[in-house]
């Protein structure tokens, strides 16, 4: 059943592309067209001249990146001396800091119950996994 309605969909998806690449389905009416034609785009000239190129560069500050970054831009420096180079730190969103944090304190409480000898499937009745198992017979090999 799932399967048929993904063909379905997509063969609507393929129809609709179809139209809009082979078919013109817009054509605008004629007061239109002629202030299309009268509109004169203009396009503003890029001059390095009087402001010169800059690169941005994001890096993680608390992971150590800020000498690597350093490296980088005294290495672009020499090469391109024209070139300016600005370095900051990269805020990740909200969630995803969260989400690290989340991972971490697990990947902490995982280490914690194995080294203790816990296994913490018993408490809630359910099987133990598998993977429990063998990272609790190769606890040097599961903490890396």
């Amino acid at each position: 059943m799932d399967r048929n309605i993904c063909f379905i969909l997509f063969a609507i998806f393929v129809a609709y592309t179809a139209r809009d690449l082979f078919f013109k389905s817009y054509q605008p009416s004629s007061s239109q067209a002629d202030a299309i034609d009268t509109v004169k785009k203009e396009i503003p000239s890029m001059s390095f001249r009087q402001q010169s190129p800059t690169i941005k560069i994001l890096y993680c500050y608390s992971c150590g990146y800020q000498r690597a970054f350093d490296e980088y831009r005294k290495m672009i420096m020499d090469q391109f001396p024209d070139l300016t180079v600005i370095g900051s730190n990269y805020n990740p969103s909200f969630l995803k800091s969260k989400l690290a944090q989340l991972i971490s304190i697990t990947k902490m409480i995982a280490i914690a119950l194995l080294v203790a000898n816990v296994n913490p499937f018993a408490y809630f009745g359910l099987q133990t996994p598998q993977f429990w198992e063998w990272m609790r017979q190769h606890k040097l090999y599961a903490f890396n």
